[in-house]
């Protein structure tokens, strides 16, 4: 109800007033904030009204604080796990719902196209339709949990342009469960809420909409809803309690099922091919086909035809939740369970299973078909991934890779590895992912945990140390229950060496996980279950294993993740935050829910490691081992909620803290004698957000730049000497976490947040002229950073100045009357603070030098691989990164000699069956898995031979052929050779035995076979062919070429030259010249001829006479089945009588 009147803001660069601004009102402020883009000289930046101020960044600004925070790189969000229909394709593309997100992909080749829907509240439906008269525009449909319907539109397809919100409309509290357009109609949408049925007209004017309720038959809760693909008012329902039925979208009739199943209706699904036909599946493995008997034709939906069921099929485990008809297979259809990851493929004509396809991401959770006739489905998974997979040659073609489900809470670099990033969410996961192409090389279940403690409190938790506590260690022991989908988690860290992750959550648990095993340590129960939530854990900086967390009951521990308490600081407020001072062991900073921030010292010549583990209460008298200093509101602090503390690796007691007051504040602490702390300037207040604040960091090599973020969704860069703002970042769709750096790569950094995404940033923008440097050869240390000054009523203020921001004014506010302009100059402090400058100093050689360099400004993995590479060309192979440093995804691109020991490494491995770590127990799937990759290993490094001989031993002949000729063609010829001797013991194809050995150049041993399958005439016509010469003939690999019998006989190939050079039928063109140049690979082989074997060996080569049973040589074959001798072939013996067609026989006589 409130009117603003406001002044445009005005262009920096034209002094123009700006009118063109898309404005929108935010109400998660305790204020009304007006917010909008303006666009002027072609820059647009935000602004927001706020009160009297105008907050806004000018077009100069903009310009160069643009690329100050730049994304590079976009893990997205995993596929919810609670809707319905997760997965759906129109079109030429296909698209998953995430928690608060839509993710488009081409269906060509899988790119994320687009993010056409982004919401603030979780998602619970979706539907959407390509467009309709050609004009280019999609329609998206989406519901949120809060009962919220929103329209959007899409000018091009949803491949660049932003989507239009075009109508927004609430259902009261009514559980909207399923939303679906009709999509020849692009005004007319059904909603399922509650247990009726909607239908929704949108009003030409684009802003309202008019809402029927149906008249329906239903009366439990909805659990599928479907309509048929080409005519939209054929309806099809299932629900909870077992009852489906046919519903018209235009003439509201209802047709039930005869049949009231046993359980959830699981799935319904409408033959695409036809009128008639409808799947019904249950959640407990029932599934039949039904004959609707054209109830969806022209006429709707007619309660004088009853469906009648056709056919019920084998009845699978429970869990089934997906059917759907394979578009370009008739009569094929597809179903998934929740319970595993195979896909099983059925015809309507056969009660049982015809092909299954093996799924290792799990179980499922929705799938659709692609609106083509290539047979893909889109399959969306518990583990939050998503897949297309052929159904034609039953194979996955695509991969998403997994993510998270649920909010992404906590998000940070390993210390000992800098291209590994480890995260934790909601969802009771914790993944390990390679910074370097942003993988997941990982997953941690915190299900997989075992328990060897109970819940401590008082007492107990001074005995954890003696090692007291339940002997229980099996998985799921203990007092509590471990299920998948418990166990959320709101924070992690990894331990300074790398080799423990701690993380924590919900339920009071520290869960461990062992990174290089690959497998879950005991669990220790620190506090009490929810009363008792740890909402922040820490790594120590130099001692491997120890961590500190800060719990809601009021607690603050240090301990080991062997389960040894170190110390316990007692505070009388929850505790949400903990610190550890990297420049001083001795000391601990807290946040605490009363608004003060505790920084805790030890007495001189102590340090928390000689704590007992029964510390008194918090005090600062008497004879306690450490001191503790609170700073509240009288020493310039927070107001409300202190949620996080972090010092700076850089300057000796700055820290920063972060508020739900939404400021965070900068601290310049002084420790006094007998370990007390007093702030020895002035508190910097970073004032901008407009909601609570959550996730800081400092820069790792820029000293007075911190980055914060925010429940508006914003990242904020500042000045924290200055506290002002250099940057405003808003490509978040939801509230910010964390926010990870790491000293080795600090212009580079990572977020998280409750979209459920993680991005990777650079912030080499901050220093623009280091990497120029760099490239010419300059010293980095150098190059200065962009830093701020103030141009306005104040004076200027340089870096290095004591200067404060206005606690209670934004860093770009404007006052109406009198607007201050902030712009950003190079007059910030010279890179070097940190690492980078010391890593230079050291380095041995040039290639080195680069290598630090480059690593450290350049956000891309293509840059740090190639100056490794450079330096292992430069220094030799000694700088080649080891097995360990493949282990941990740190090799994208192996260097020649990198390649080859990997390929020795892991071809023993594979070998010997063992496996990659303790723990790690692979299935025959994943065993076959890495072999194969093996194999494409060896065939990059030029090995073709045994890229063949793996494929061989695999069972994949088919790869082994065809990467054969590579190494010869007699080798190819053997291989095809030895493939038929396969087919003859496993009991094969003749058919397909006789094509391999013609190819092979053995026609011989192909009639011979095609005689045992008893085809005499095909039989015939592979001699009559041979004996013109029409087969080629190779020098075989001895090694792998053996006779084989048929019949009783002997059969082998023979290679002579036919002396009559005046045959009618003989061939005289000339080999190619491979086949005469690749004898020299196989030993002992004879030089090729160049003139074609004309003669047929049915027997063994006998010089003089021939044995009783055996056929020597016989003279060439005509086409007519007689030899020049005039003897027919039927009078050879010990051959079977061939059975010539009629027409031959008459020719033969």
């Amino acid at each position: 109800g409130t009117a603003w009147r406001w002044h445009s803001p005005g262009c920096a660069a034209c002094r123009r007033s700006v009118t063109r601004a898309r404005l929108s009102v935010s109400r998660r402020s305790p204020v009304c904030v007006l917010e909008g883009q303006a666009v002027c000289c072609g820059v647009a930046f935000p602004f927001s009204v706020r009160g009297n101020n105008f907050f806004a960044t000018n077009c100069a600004s903009a310009r160069t604080s643009a690329t100050m925070f730049r994304q590079t790189h976009l893990v997205p969000a995993g596929a919810q796990v609670w809707m319905s229909q997760v997965v759906s394709a129109r079109g030429t593309r296909f698209v998953y719902a995430s928690t608060l997100a839509l993710y488009a992909h081409d269906r060509d080749d899988y790119s994320l196209s687009s993010i056409p829907v982004t919401q603030t509240e979780t998602l619970s439906a979706f539907d959407w339709r390509v467009s309709i008269n050609g004009n280019g525009t999609d329609a998206f449909l989406v519901c949120t949990n809060d009962d919220v319907i929103r329209v959007y539109t899409s000018g091009d397809g949803g491949t660049g342009s932003s989507p239009t919100l075009t109508h927004t409309m609430k259902f009261q509290s009514f559980g909207v469960r399923f939303v679906s357009w009709d999509q020849h109609r692009g005004d007319v949408f059904l909603v399922v809420a509650g247990n009726s049925l909607y239908k929704v007209t949108l009003n030409g004017n684009g802003t309202s909409a008019t809402t029927t309720k149906q008249p329906w038959p239903n009366q439990g809760v909805v659990t599928c809803f479907t309509r048929h693909p080409s005519n939209n008012r054929q309806c099809a329902v299932g629900t909870k309690t077992g009852s489906a039925w046919l519903f018209d979208a235009e003439s509201g009739r209802s047709v039930p099922l005869s049949r009231l199943f046993q359980g959830e209706i699981a799935d319904v699904q409408f033959d695409p091919k036809s009128n008639d036909y409808l799947l019904v599946a249950t959640l407990g493995g029932v599934i039949t086909l039904w004959n609707v008997d054209g109830s969806g034709d022209a006429g709707g939906v007619s309660t004088s035809h009853k469906p009648s069921q056709v056919m019920e099929f084998a009845k699978q485990q429970t869990g089934v939740c997906a059917c759907l008809f394979v578009p370009s297979a008739p009569g094929t259809f597809l179903t998934a369970s929740t319970k595993h990851g195979v896909l099983r493929l059925w015809n309507v004509s056969n009660e049982h299973p015809v092909h299954v396809v093996n799924c290792k991401e799990g179980g499922v959770t929705s799938a659709c078909a692609l609106a083509d006739d290539s047979g893909r489905v889109v399959v969306s998974f518990r583990s939050g991934d998503v897949g297309v997979f052929d159904t034609k040659h039953r194979r996955r073609v695509w991969a998403k890779g997994p993510g998270h489900t649920e909010t992404v809470f906590a998000c940070v670099y390993n210390p000992a590895n800098p291209n590994q990033v480890v995260s934790c969410s909601f969802d009771g996961t914790v993944r390990l992912w390679n910074a370097l192409d942003r993988s997941c090389q990982h997953t941690f279940l915190t299900a997989d945990a075992p328990r060897r403690f109970a819940v401590l409190s008082g007492s107990d938790a001074q005995q954890r140390g003696s090692g007291s506590g339940n002997a229980d260690e099996s998985f799921g022991g203990g007092p509590h229950t471990h299920e998948l989908g418990k166990g959320s988690l709101y924070t992690c860290a990894v331990s300074c060496d790398g080799a423990v992750v701690c993380a924590a959550g919900f339920e009071g648990d520290l869960y461990f996980w062992d990174v290089l095993a690959k497998r879950a340590l005991p669990v220790i129960n620190i506090a009490p279950p929810r009363t008792g939530c740890v909402h922040k854990v820490v790594s120590h900086p130099t001692k491997p294993g120890v961590f500190a967390c800060a719990s809601l009951d009021g607690r603050a521990h240090i301990l080991r993740f062997s389960g040894e308490i170190i110390a316990s600081i007692q505070h009388h407020s929850p505790v949400c935050g903990v610190a550890f001072d990297p420049f001083d062991e001795r000391v601990l900073a807290t946040a605490t829910a009363n608004a003060w921030v505790g920084v805790h010292g030890s007495v001189a010549g102590s340090e928390f490691g000689s704590f007992a583990t029964h510390s008194p209460a918090l005090t600062s008298s008497g004879d306690s081992k450490y001191v503790t200093t609170k700073l509240g509101i009288p020493e310039g602090g927070h107001t409300s909620k202190v949620y996080g503390v972090l010092f700076s690796p850089l300057v000796k007691g700055r820290l920063l803290s972060v508020s739900d007051d939404c400021t965070a504040r900068v601290w310049s602490l002084a420790e006094r004698p007998g370990g007390a702390f007093v702030c020895s300037a002035k508190t910097v207040v970073l004032t901008g957000h407009i909601n609570k604040v959550r996730a800081q960091n400092w820069h790792p090599e820029i000293a007075n730049v911190c980055f914060t973020g925010s429940w508006d969704g914003s990242i904020r860069c500042w000045d924290a000497v200055l506290g002002l703002c250099l940057h405003v970042t808003t490509t978040h769709a939801a509230d910010v976490y964390d926010i990870g750096v790491h000293a080795a790569r600090p212009f580079r950094a990572v977020t998280c947040s409750r979209d459920t995404t993680m991005r990777f940033w650079s912030t080499e923008g901050m220093a623009p002229s280091a990497k120029l440097l760099a490239v010419m050869g300059g010293e980095v240390s150098g190059a200065r950073v962009v830093g701020v000054t103030s141009h306005g009523d104040e004076p200027s203020r340089r870096d290095g100045e004591d200067g404060f921001g206005d606690p209670t004014e934004d860093s770009r506010c404007f006052s109406r009357d009198a607007p201050r302009v902030s712009k950003r100059t190079l007059s910030g402090p010279a890179v070097g603070g940190g690492g980078l400058a010391r890593a230079v100093a050291t380095s041995p050689t040039l290639a080195h030098r680069y290598g630090h360099v480059f690593e450290a400004l350049s956000g891309h993995a293509s840059s740090e691989e190639m100056w490794r590479l450079a330096l292992i060309e430069a220094s030799g192979p000694g700088e080649a990164r080891g097995l360990e440093d493949a282990a941990n995804g740190a090799v994208s691109t192996p260097h020649v000699c990198e390649a080859r020991v990997l390929v020795e490494a892991r071809t023993s491995t594979g070998a010997s069956g063992e496996s990659s770590g303790r723990g790690d127990r692979k299935s025959r799937r994943d065993t076959e898995s890495d072999a194969r990759e093996n194999a494409s290993v060896r065939l990059r490094c030029g090995d073709a031979r045994g890229y063949c001989e793996a494929m061989r031993l695999l069972g994949d002949w088919n790869a082994a052929i065809a990467a054969a000729p590579a190494v010869s063609l007699p080798y190819w010829a053997s291989l095809a050779a030895q493939r038929a001797d396969e087919i003859v013991r496993d009991g094969g194809d003749a058919e397909e035995q006789s094509r391999l050995l013609l190819v092979a150049g053995k026609p011989q041993e192909a009639a011979a076979a095609l005689c045992a399958a008893g085809r005499e005439d095909d039989a015939f016509v592979v001699a009559c062919a041979a004996a013109d010469g029409g087969f080629p003939g190779f020098a075989t690999d001895d090694a792998h070429s053996k006779p084989f019998a048929i019949a009783g006989n002997t059969h082998r190939a023979s290679e002579t030259a036919d002396s009559d050079g005046d045959r009618s039928h003989e061939r005289h063109d000339v080999a190619p010249s491979a086949l005469h140049s690749s004898h020299d690979d196989v030993p002992g082989a004879p030089a090729p001829s160049r003139k074609k074997s004309a003669s047929v060996d049915f027997g063994d080569d006998e010089v003089s006479g021939t044995k009783p049973g055996i056929a020597g040589k016989i003279a060439p074959l005509s086409p007519l089945g007689v030899s020049r001798s005039g003897s027919s072939l039927a009078s050879l013996s010990p051959l079977p009588p061939l059975r010539v067609a009629g027409e031959m026989k008459a020719l033969a006589a």
